[in-house]
């Protein structure tokens, strides 16, 4: 009876061992598929055409890829913002300055100001920066308006006073060693290596963005389908449905705070700092003018031309600091759409109203370097200073006159969707009552 019983848990024993080693086994072979498949490019060891050499996955994880990206590049110029940047610049352009070899943009969706003050300052760690480009979203610095983001601090190289954290990758080791999701997303790399959805630096590739226009049907749908989003989730975002520059208490708002933090870093570092607004098509232009928020647009502009002359006037370092708009109304923003029912014609400069093409990205970095572009329109980009502004505003109201008697089908489309959505909202207030 004795010897039964030991027998009963020695056989135990060898059943747990071999349970224990089979659970080791597993848990190695999910750790060295998630490292040699690596789906979010972080390590960057093994790179197997067909195999996981296209990182499609990055997409959805752009906040976790490439601050370790950026680390191995160690870019001279950096290129910084939310997605308009993200698809719009071109990082291997032919109109960035040949001394600047490596480039990178470091730009993601529905990026903040202050990731990307953040993000400068952690690439600055591993490589000193001498020029950073970065796009300003107007609805960004709406008081009202909080992007929910995987954004983490704790990996980043630096606090955000510039000191030396080490990075705690701790989580991220965890995330995409040992997670299921890792493992998932390592199969959907090797099924999806005929996607080509990022360059080797950064930059959202074109065939990604026609695809949306494929699953939106034509390239005119894709633009109302945008401006709709847009108006809800960006210009007039839950739960106000307003728009405001300051908050109530009259203090800056989290990205003017950001600003002041971006500029004081780059005179700090002798970073040349190119700030510009993104040349939104004319129909974005009609929409804020229809959801009551061009003169809002037009004071946010004079409120950073002078927050950032008020920051740079002592120093001698300042005109390292420019700021560029390439918004209103000119012979690029107002390129026609195509037809209604057009499944076959595609826009030159632009994919939607919010979001423009590599092409015109050229002219934005043709302009702002001072290179040579036969496509280069004279009304495309203008410097902005505290003596130019008001009459640089006047010339986009006068120029928006013209826009809209050249263009009444586009201007009524817009006017009609942002009626609607107002509609709405007074509905909203109405039964909140």
């Amino acid at each position: 009876m004795k010897h039964g019983k030991l027998s009963h848990i020695h056989q135990e024993r060898s059943y747990l061992k071999r349970l224990s080693l089979l659970l080791l086994i597993s848990i190695g072979a999910v750790v060295a598929c998630n490292y040699l498949i690596d789906p979010y490019d972080i390590y960057h060891k093994y790179l197997v055409e067909g195999l996981n050499k296209e990182k499609p996955l990055v997409l959805e994880h752009t906040r976790l890829s490439k601050p370790y990206i950026v680390q191995r590049v160690q870019p001279d110029l950096l290129l910084l913002g939310s997605s308009r940047v993200e698809v719009g610049l071109n990082p291997e352009s032919l109109f960035i300055p040949k001394q600047y070899k490596k480039r990178y943009n470091m730009a993601v969706s529905s990026g903040t100001l202050y990731e990307s003050f953040r993000f400068l300052q952690h690439t600055y760690a591993f490589h000193p920066v001498r020029v950073a480009i970065v796009g300003l979203d107007f609805f960004a610095f709406n008081a009202y308006w909080h992007q929910m983001t995987d954004f983490r601090e704790d990996r980043l190289a630096v606090d955000s006073d510039d000191q030396p954290t080490g990075g705690n990758k701790t989580v991220d080791v965890w995330s995409t060693l040992l997670s299921w999701s890792a493992l998932k997303d390592s199969l959907a790399t090797i099924l999806q290596q005929q996607n080509n959805i990022y360059t080797n630096f950064g930059q959202l590739s074109g065939s990604h963005m026609r695809s949306m226009i494929k699953a939106n049907k034509t390239q005119h749908d894709l633009f109302l389908q945008t401006e709709k989003n847009f108006t809800a989730h960006n210009l007039l975002p839950a739960p106000f449905h307003a728009f405001r520059l300051s908050l109530d208490n009259g203090s800056m708002s989290t990205s003017m705070k950001a600003l002041r933090s971006l500029v004081h870093f780059c005179l700090k570092k002798g970073i040349d700092l190119k700030l510009f607004i993104p040349p939104m098509h004319a129909r974005y232009m009609e929409m804020l003018r229809a959801l009551h928020l061009s003169d809002t647009f037009e004071q946010w502009k004079r409120n950073m031309i002078f927050q950032i002359v008020a920051d740079v006037s002592d120093r001698p370092e300042k005109t390292l600091v420019s700021l560029w708009d390439f918004s209103g109304y000119n012979s690029i923003t107002t390129e026609s759409l195509p037809g209604m029912n057009d499944k076959k014609s595609e826009m030159k400069w632009y994919w939607e109203s919010s979001h423009f093409k590599a092409k015109t990205g050229d002219l934005i970095l043709s302009r702002m370097f001072n290179i040579f572009n036969p496509d280069l329109p004279d009304n495309f980009g203008v410097l902005i200073t505290a003596k130019n502004i008001e009459q640089h505003l006047r010339h986009i109201r006068s120029m928006g006159v013209l826009y809209r008697q050249q263009h009444p089908n586009d201007v009524r489309e817009v006017e009609n969707n942002a009626k609607k959505y107002l509609n709405y909202l007074k509905k909203i207030k109405h039964h909140a009552l």
